[in-house]
């Protein structure tokens, strides 16, 4: 019961009132009717005063869909989960709600929403109203209108106390009396119909209103407003607008939220609508239409009413999914024509629907809240109704949500007429204090719907209704989503810049000229810089979107401040001006698992898919002459391009500008293929392509180059496209590419089959075509004659020469020696997908047939297995071996501990032992151990931290008058911490090492094909349960504490290296400060920076381990359980006996890579603790506090 009278509360009712209302009415929705018809007006609080909740009530408040709810929930189910997971996500949109904002602007302490969390990840169930509405008859129309049910007005995702105000606005306007303001004792009734009515048109609800809103009272004849009932001048002043409006509907708030709620909720049924129509819909009585109808739109329709029969079904919203195309057989062969019946009629009929939208968009915006209206604003446009702002962030959010996830500009700018009305009202929003923290707000999007079960059947002869779970979930706003067509603006207009001729200086025409020209009307010289009218359309409707996006942000600015726009900003999508700017961007660090190589390869595909860089080849130093003024470019359709030069075809202009907006967010990239394109600066008709092999293919993971020329007929005819990876020519890498470039599709009119269709066809298309249908699973199928032949001996050898062919060319020769510009992109996808990889080499190679590579990809009936001879194993080696050379970072510690337990004979250098050790065992090799060496890092810290407190505890409550041990107690104090600590974690090292050496000590597995000793590969590397039984069988358990004494002698090395650190710093501190004072600062003291406390602990570091390095040698082959180093009496004897037997070399094995890496280690480990321990006091101040 707390539950609906908290409801009841947030509605304007007292606790009194809400009590006594839900004592005689059960229901929430029936006890808020009799409440504010004032049933319960007399009675009151026992203070007389209206309770408000509390913090904390206010935090876990649920979130009421409709007053008719009933307590149902279980307990503790009304949203404190939901509120919870909101909680473990940040997001940049409304952080800075919870900041100090005292610096910030005004505009920032308006924001209605302020205080509320947004976030893309948060998700929402609500419980939602449906019910059949009332049908009534209204002057001047003949047939019967229906009126807006408080399920349709009240619906969407709520916020804050957005519910309680819709249904006061819905309650005061539908029903009860208005009172004559003038004191006269008249009044009128109002009806639902009145402000709720749906007319069919918005102008006709305009007109109704006006025929009604401003009220003359019978008795006093004095004139007032029917929405508030405040007093109201008449007036015929006419507002300027698309329709004749009277200002007497801009007199209250009222008026506004019942005219954009109707408005609205018209525009989003008009959408809709048109969206179903266009989806193929059938009769709304066709319940498989309305199955496949909510499938595909990601909204609940406005006015729909199910059958009982569907109540208990749920529906979901999934993304669509494409399916695995079939074979087809033939390739591109045959002879099918594209029908194009019916494009015009589809075409014309979106036009007339865009208009309608536009028109209807148009007549709304007229009663949005506007400060700059013309004419001057009304109290309407300064105080907005929060009903308004509801019912613009449910409704037309949605609306502009779809039009904004348009990713065509071609299309955006063919239904122009649309797009301008909403850039209109995205401006307009923006521009209002009130409303522009919408234009930042994620979307609430529904993505499932069911029917609530156990409800009890309407009675008979009474509307019938039911509630349905509606589960919403975050998405990304409208200044979110305009970024990816302010992207695709950008590159829009540099497409229509990059083919204008280069800029002259204004010269007179010699009188030569000037009689040659046959015009007499100009006889000043044609500059040639002609822009066609859809040029100039383009290029106004790209300016419009990017003046759009800088109006929303310097409102955002204004009422959020800048910290928060810059922070939108970091998050919003971007394409780099040119691989220059994207070089200086850190590396992509690819994790530890495939998950997170996945997600940061297409993090990275996405940022680098599309780019501009210098494709021209510059000009010999001693050229002259004015043909040598034109540039050449790294590209095979240098000539054709070289032709173009300067020139200028509109038409030509306008297809390439939209092409390239299209390519910039939509090439497709993911972890199993990706395109990535790059287009000269200068000149954007000269583009170079690389798709990466789809997985599953024979093609998987290798770099195709592809050399692309938009000629000049673009698009009226199909670009040129030249295949670039064929081996120098030797290669032929499927039937539709051949050895010397040409790519066979018929979208270029190299192949029968639908063709290329002027003005519509696109580069994409032709990329995708050869991604997805060229580049496919069994390309012997592709060539004529052969599409019945899928899965035959043929066509798998077919596919086994082509993988021969990529590991040869299109992996190790691409890597090897990267073609420009795409260096950077083919060693990164090669790195991120290194691991990858050499597991797919694996199996190519077991699938190998061992035939000989055929360049032409023919069929060698006379191959037979022949392991390796056909030099694939010896590609794949060579290609794993570049693989490992592009991992990041080489483990130190562990390079480090096997050159301390290899002899004299046995030692390498350092590279040398990356090299065999990558060889025998793999990169994992590099690993080996490093699971107990964290749990031993783990130990090791904790046991000493413990003791040493503890210590450090008994010296300091033994004495008196020193808050502070001294030097020799501080080594003392360590020395013991140490060695308990050494004692204890000693067994967890010596199965470091043991797992470390492993495989030095094991004999290689045999090899069934003979390779030799050295190429063989290792046993299995065992865990550290099977590390423990291998020791505990072989030596017992007295060998878990092997070469502990020269482990109790290294305890001296943390003390060397804290006594030399403080040392240091003291002096450092010392001389300093004697400076600053000598130059007139008489109480100053210096103050270490992090670079300071960097190297004082590399420094430090180094003399405490160059000082007990051979103790760690002794230590290591001791822990090893090598034989050799049993014969150790003692650490001191095991130091001579080495020094005997292998000199002075021996004691520093390994000693450059434990330097490098335990230098490193402290020098981190001091510059960064200082600020961890800085940031967690800061962190833990507060708890202190209290």
């Amino acid at each position: 019961m707390e539950r609906q009278v908290q409801q009841l509360v947030e509605m304007g009712a007292t606790v009194a009132q809400a009590r006594a209302a839900l004592k005689e009415h059960r229901d929430v929705m029936e006890a808020a009717e009799r409440i504010f018809d004032g049933s319960f007006d007399h009675i009151v609080d026992e203070d007389g005063d209206v309770p408000m909740s509390s913090s904390a009530t206010i935090q876990q408040k649920p979130r009421m869909m409709t007053p008719n709810d009933e307590d149902e929930d279980e307990p503790g189910s009304d949203g404190g989960e939901d509120e919870g997971d909101d909680e473990d996500y940040a997001d940049y949109d409304y952080d800075s709600d919870f900041e100090d904002k005292s610096g910030q602007p005004q505009g920032a302490a308006v924001d209605p929403y302020a205080g509320i969390f947004f976030s893309k990840d948060r998700k929402e169930e609500v419980i939602e109203v449906e019910e059949e509405p009332e049908m009534v008859t209204m002057p001047g129309v003949s047939e019967k209108l229906p009126l807006m049910t408080q399920g349709q007005w009240m619906k969407g995702c709520p916020e804050g106390s957005e519910q309680s105000f819709l249904f006061s606005l819905y309650r005061e306007l539908s029903e009860g009396e208005c009172p004559c303001p003038h004191g006269c004792g008249a009044s009128i009734t109002r009806k639902k119909s009145d402000f709720f009515t749906m007319f069919p048109t918005f102008n006709e609800y305009i007109k109704h209103l006006q025929s009604i809103v401003s009220r003359t009272c019978s008795r006093c004849q004095k004139t007032f407003c029917f929405a508030c009932g405040e007093s109201d001048t008449p007036t015929h002043h006419k507002v300027p607008a698309p329709i004749d409006i009277d200002a007497s509907l801009f007199h209250c708030s009222n008026l506004q939220g019942a005219i954009l709620g109707i408005g609205l909720a018209m525009l989003e049924k008009a959408f809709l609508d048109d969206s179903q129509e266009f989806s193929g819909g059938q009769k709304s009585g066709d319940k498989s239409s309305r199955k496949r109808r909510k499938v595909e739109f990601s909204h609940v329709p406005v006015s729909a009413f199910h059958d009982d029969e569907d109540e208990e079904e749920d529906v979901y919203y999934p993304l669509p999914v494409q399916g695995k195309k079939p074979k087809l057989g033939t390739g591109y062969a045959g002879d099918a024509r594209e029908d194009m019946s019916g494009q015009l009629e589809a075409l014309n009929a979106q036009r007339v629907k865009d208009e309608k939208l536009a028109t209807l968009l148009t007549q709304i915006r007229t009663f949005l809240p506007s400060v700059n209206r013309e004419g001057g604003g009304h109290a309407s446009d300064y105080l907005v109704h929060p009903t308004a702002l509801a019912h613009l962030r449910r409704r037309f959010n949605f609306v502009s949500s779809q039009l904004l996830r348009n990713d065509s500009l071609t299309d955006m700018s063919d239904r122009s007429v649309l797009y301008f009305e909403l850039f209109e009202w995205l401006e307009t929003i923006s521009s209002h204090e009130a409303l522009a923290s919408m234009m930042a707000m994620p979307i609430m999007v529904v993505t499932s719907a069911k029917a609530v079960a156990g409800k009890k059947p309407s009675p008979k002869g009474s509307s019938r209704i039911r509630e349905r779970t509606i589960i919403y979930e975050g998405s990304s706003g409208p200044r979110e989503l305009l970024e990816a067509i302010v992207i695709q603006a950008q590159a829009a207009l540099k497409g229509l810049e990059g083919m204008k001729a280069p800029e002259t200086e204004d010269t007179e025409m010699s009188e030569e000229q000037k009689r040659m020209t046959a015009d007499d009307k100009g006889k000043a010289k044609d500059d040639g810089a002609v822009v066609s009218e859809e040029n100039r359309k383009l290029l106004t409707f790209c300016q419009r979107i990017m003046n759009t996006a800088k109006a929303i942000d310097r409102s955002l600015v204004e009422t959020k401040g800048k910290a928060f726009v810059d922070r939108l900003h970091a998050s919003l999508p971007k394409i780099p001006a040119s691989s220059t700017a994207r070089e200086e961007t850190a590396p992509v660090d690819i994790g530890d698992t495939e998950e997170s190589a996945m997600e940061a390869y297409v993090k990275w595909a996405s940022r680098v898919r599309f780019e501009y860089c210098d494709l021209t080849i510059p000009p010999p130093p001693n050229a002259t002459g004015e043909e040598d003024l034109t540039p050449n470019y790294k590209f095979y359709f240098n000539n054709e391009a070289r032709m173009l030069a300067n020139s200028d075809i509109p038409k030509r202009s306008l297809a390439i500008a939209k092409e390239l907006a299209v390519l910039t967010t939509n090439l497709p990239v993911a972890w199993n293929s990706s395109i990535f394109l790059r287009v000269d600066e200068s000149r954007v008709d000269v583009i170079k392509a690389l798709i990466t092999g789809p997985e599953g293919t024979p093609y998987y993971n290798g770099c195709f180059l592809f050399d692309v020329f938009l000629g000049p007929n673009y698009n009226q005819s199909p670009p040129s496209v030249k295949y670039m990876t064929t081996n120098g020519g030797k290669f032929r890498f499927n039937p539709n590419l051949y050895a010397d470039g040409k790519v066979c599709l018929s979208l270029l009119g190299t192949w029968s089959g639908p063709g290329w269709i002027p003005g519509k066809s696109t580069l994409l298309q032709v990329l995708i075509s050869i991604q997805s249908m060229i580049l496919c699973d069994e390309p012997y199928l592709n060539e004529p004659g052969w599409a019945n032949s899928g899965g035959t001996p043929k066509s798998i050898a077919y596919s086994a020469n082509i993988r021969r062919m990529v590991v040869k060319t299109a992996m190790l020769g691409n890597l090897k020696m990267p073609p420009e510009p795409w260096a950077d992109v083919i060693r990164t996808h090669f790195r991120l997908k290194a691991r990858s990889i050499m597991t797919q080499l694996d199996k190519w190679l077991a699938e190998d047939d061992g035939a000989p590579t055929v360049g032409d990809g023919a069929y060698n009936q006379r191959s037979t297995a022949t392991g390796s001879s056909n030099g694939f194993a010896e590609d794949v080696a060579e290609l794993k071996a570049l693989l490992t050379r592009l991992q990041a970072g080489r483990p130190l510690i562990f390079l480090s501990t096997r050159a301390a337990v290899e002899t004299k004979k046995e030692h390498k250098t350092t590279y040398e032992a990356v090299v065999d050790i990558i060889k025998r065992e793999g990169i994992v090799g590099l690993y080996s151990g490093l699971n107990s060496s964290l749990l031993g890092i783990a130990v090791t810290n904790g046991v000493y931290y413990y003791f040493y407190e503890r210590t450090r505890g008994l010296v300091l409550k033994a004495r008196t008058g020193s808050k502070g041990l001294s030097t020799l107690e501080a080594m003392l104090a360590g020395l013991i911490a140490g060695s308990a600590t050494t004692i204890i974690s000693n067994p967890i090292w010596v199965v470091q090492t043991t797992q470390a050496v492993y495989t030095m000590n094991q004999q290689p597995a045999p090899s069934p094909s003979g390779e030799s000793q050295s190429e063989r590969r290792p046993a299995a590397r065992p865990g550290i349960l099977k590390t423990i039984q291998y020791i505990l069988r072989k030596d017992g358990i007295t060998a878990f504490w092997r070469g502990l004494g020269p482990a109790l002698v290294l305890v001296m090395n943390p003390i060397i290296q804290y006594t030399v650190f403080e040392q240091l710093k003291n002096f450092l501190v010392k001389s300093r400060t004697a400076k600053l004072r000598a130059g007139g600062a008489k109480h100053a003291v210096a103050v270490l920076s992090d670079w300071d406390y960097f190297f004082l602990g590399a420094l430090s570091k180094l003399v405490a381990t160059s000082s007990t390095y051979p103790y760690i040698v002794v230590k290591n082959r001791l822990q090893a359980g090598q034989a050799h180093a049993q014969r150790y009496k003692s650490a001191l004897d095991g130091i001579l006996t080495i020094l005997k037997e292998e000199g002075i070399e021996g004691l520093y094995k390994g000693v450059g890579s434990k330097l490098t890496q335990s230098v490193l280690t402290a020098a981190i480990l001091f510059a960064g603790q200082k600020r961890i321990y800085e940031m967690t006091k800061k962190a833990l101040a507060p708890v202190i506090a209290k």
